[in-house]
């Protein structure tokens, strides 16, 4: 799934329509937040012009007079889009995947440039946000700045910064960059100014679902903003995974004697070092499999007794238990418990994050730090010998060609050393 927000600047101006509609053709687009539209109504085969024989629903915030606007559209044969509430600065999409029935929320908004609105606009975020618990997206231009390196001459209002931040931190978002672009607008005079102004956010709920999400902030055209493109990587593929032991097969019955049972097999080696070598890939071998079924075998048993469970707790509402089944009500919350220890070893180890104790019961954050951590190491492009390389096997093929080079045999030409020297 692929979406962008963009601060057009104008959807009246000269170009601005066929520019619109060429980055969604482009960018292959599934949804669309377009900001400062300035326009107080949109004709359908306006609308129509930006998307071809796609079918896309359409929804706006209107203009006041020539300032301000939002439109947004989403692929209607992808989604169905409910509007929620009416406000000032922002619109509030609740979209279900009509395939998957994934239901998640979009908030597309348009921050006040002004002084005078900028609390008003940080407290209709506050409201949007309260009543739902469900995986968030929310994007556009805010036109506040969180830290002083948001701007390329390092003056911002502390106030709003702050205030800005503890908004992020009440709802607990978290922000997604581009790690190679640090600003998303410029004010284009000879005293230039940039910052960065537009942002991507999601919930912990979101980053669930999609933790491979990654934002890219492309080359403007026409406007003074940057487009942000979000991908949800629900569409990557990955190669084998590295080995890594994880620390809650220690807490599993079994795995002492798996390890002695694949460490006594007999292997082959022509001396101790590459016996042990073998013993070693026998090993991870056997760690893997096992790991495998024991987590097969652990969330079939963890659906049987959470549908145990919740059967026995709507029987609860209507009648009087016995001991017998209070008693395995218990039973059943205690190995449901176990359960949700078990995941939370399991991502605070892949987090790295040793700051919380484990019992904290901090599996969603963890999770976080994990997916923050797989975005920062991944790779986005490497530069070859023909300009940047974004596609995998590009950038394999540019990193085996550098590598062969500078580990190969240099070429000394034409220079060699005389027969009599």
């Amino acid at each position: 799934m692929k979406g962008a927000f963009w601060n057009i600047r104008g959807l009246n101006k000269v170009g601005r329509k066929l520019m619109l509609s060429s980055f969604m053709r482009s960018y292959h687009l599934d949804f669309v937040g377009v900001i400062e539209t300035k326009k107080e109504s949109f004709e359908g085969s306006f609308l129509k012009s930006f998307t071809g024989n796609t079918p896309f629903s359409w929804n706006y915030l209107p203009a006041v007079g020539s300032a301000g606007g939002v439109l947004v559209g989403f692929n209607s044969d992808l989604f169905n889009v409910v509007m929620q509430g009416s406000f000032k600065f922002l619109l509030n999409c609740l979209v279900t995947d009509k395939k998957s029935n994934f239901t998640w929320r979009c908030i597309v908004v348009y921050g006040s440039p002004y002084e005078e609105g900028k609390q008003e606009f940080l407290d209709e975020l506050d409201k949007v946000l309260m009543g739902w618990h469900g995986p968030t997206l929310v994007g556009g231009d805010f036109n506040l700045v969180r830290v002083a390196s948001d701007k390329s001459n390092g003056v911002i209002n502390s106030k709003w910064a702050g205030l800005f931040n503890s908004w992020v931190n009440k709802w607990a978002l978290l922000e997604l960059n581009d790690r190679s672009k640090t600003f998303t607008w410029s004010n284009n005079q000879l005293n230039l100014i940039s910052a960065k102004l537009d942002r991507v956010f999601i919930s912990t709920e979101w980053d669930v679902v999609f933790p491979l999400s990654k934002v890219s902030v492309v080359n403007r055209e026409g406007s003074d903003h940057n487009p942000v493109v979000i991908d949800s990587g629900d569409n990557t593929s990955f190669g084998k995974k590295r080995f890594r032991f994880e620390k809650w097969w220690l807490e599993k019955e079994g795995f002492k004697e798996m390890v002695i049972k694949s460490w006594n097999k007999e292997v082959e080696g022509v001396d101790n070092i590459s016996k042990w070598q073998n013993k070693v890939r026998v090993l991870r071998k056997g760690m893997r499999g096992w790991a495998a079924n024991v987590i097969a075998a652990d969330n079939k048993f963890k659906r049987e007794i959470s549908e145990e469970y919740n059967s026995l707790e709507k029987e609860a509402q209507h009648r009087a238990f016995s001991s017998v089944e209070l008693d395995r009500l218990k039973e059943l919350g205690v190995q449901i418990n176990k359960f949700w220890t078990l995941e939370e070893i399991k991502i605070r180890q892949r987090s790295r994050d040793r700051t919380i104790l484990e019992g904290d019961r901090n599996t969603a954050y963890f999770q976080a730090v994990a997916n923050q951590r797989s975005r920062k190491k991944k790779i986005e492009c490497l530069m070859g010998p023909n300009g940047l390389v974004y596609d995998n096997f590009g950038m394999i093929k540019v990193a085996v060609d550098f590598y062969k080079k500078f580990f190969g045999k240099e070429d000394r030409g034409e220079v060699k050393l005389g027969e009599n020297f």
